[in-house]
Order: C-alpha cells, then structure tokens, then sequence
C-alpha cells in the first residue's frame, strides 16, 4: 500500500522529541483492545514531522486517559492546546467524551471501511509526495512496509494489516495527519507570541525545546 517509506525516514529525528513550546502538535491515536495495542503519533504542524511516537498494551481505559492526557498537555505550549483525532469506535466512544471532559481537543474518529479507506489513501498520498517525516522506528516503518489491500469481487478495496501483524501505529499515524491543514508559518506566529510574552526574538532561540 505504501511505497517509498525509506525515503521519508529520517535518522537524525527523536522518537519522543522535546516538545517546542511555539509550534502546534496534532495527535492521532488509535486505541488497543484486549491485548492490543494502543498507538500514539504527534505531528509537528510547522514541519510535518513525527515529533512523538508511543505504544503500549493495556485494557485499563483509565490509564490510557491518563497517559493521553499528560502527553497531550505536555505538547501543548505558548502557540495553543495540542489537537488530536482519536479513534471513536465501539469502546472508544466514551474515552474520548471522557478525554473531552478533562479540556482536551480530541476529535472522534469513528472507523467504517469508507471512513478507514479515506484515512489511509489520505497517507498514501502524503507519504509518497514525501510531505511527512518519521523517526527511525522500527515498529512503525514494519508496519508501513507490511501493510496490505485486498479487493472483494465487486470491487471494493479493503485495508489492513496481514494476519499476524499490527497495524496500530500505521492508523496512529494516519489519524495524526487526518485534517492536517496546512503548514504553520512558524517565523511570524513566534515572533508574536515571544512580543505578547515579553521576550525579545533576537535574544533566544526560536526553537528552544522546553
């Protein structure tokens, strides 16, 4: 399904990057179920780039509000509260209102095969005009690499992971790049916010990590 996944690799990016607290991050997260896993990808809005990559297993649904929670705040900075599109299916549902109850941006994605097939041809795309960057994750470049199309015989197409395989970082990343909107033109947003703060821009480091 996807191709050219070498050439968005990039070894000099942090799987877990110090978040910067003048650039906006957009999350997506795709939640385990039963021995599952639970994925979570951040995305730089300024660069496009796979700032923060998590999974882990789990089925205490209140430990994955927690954890959510703390990254999501974490990456949230002087340029706005981080977004995120979580998955919304079945037992999904209520960790989202649970998540929106805490003050989060978390936006329900609810999967169906339209909807799944529109968020992953919606990677495709951006994966092979080579508009993202990833960490050298070996996890998720696997699951890139692996994941596979079937088509029924009327036509339609259907996506996932092979049998015996995962795909949750694959729609993590997916979900994470879902509405991305355009990129942020960091320079005069920075500089805005560093007036209003009281800082001078010519002083420090415009991409001070915190």
């Amino acid at each position: 399904v996807f191709r050219f996944i070498d050439r968005i690799v990039d070894k000099s990016l942090d799987p877990q990057s110090p978040p910067n607290q003048y650039r906006q991050y957009k999350f997506g997260i795709d939640l385990g179920r039963h021995s599952d896993y639970t994925a979570t990808i951040g995305i730089d809005r300024s660069t496009w780039y796979a700032s923060y990559v998590d999974r882990y297993q789990g089925a205490d649904y209140s430990l994955h509000e927690t954890r959510i929670e703390a990254v999501m705040r974490r990456y949230s900075g002087h340029s706005g509260q981080a977004e995120a599109n979580c998955d919304a299916t079945g037992v999904g549902d209520p960790i989202v209102t649970a998540l929106q109850q805490r003050g989060l941006d978390v936006k329900p994605f609810v999967f169906t095969t339209k909807t799944k097939r529109e968020l992953v041809e919606n990677l495709v795309v951006l994966i092979e005009q080579q508009k993202i960057r990833i960490p050298k994750h070996e996890q998720l470049i696997r699951e890139l690499k692996n994941y596979a199309y079937e088509v029924s015989p009327k036509g339609h197409v259907t996506y996932s992971a092979p049998s015996g395989e995962n795909d949750d970082l694959v729609m993590a990343l997916a979900l994470s790049c879902w509405q991305l909107g355009d990129k942020i033109d960091e320079s005069n947003e920075q500089h805005d916010l560093k007036r209003l703060l009281g800082e001078s821009p010519s002083n420090k480091d415009p991409y001070e990590m915190i």
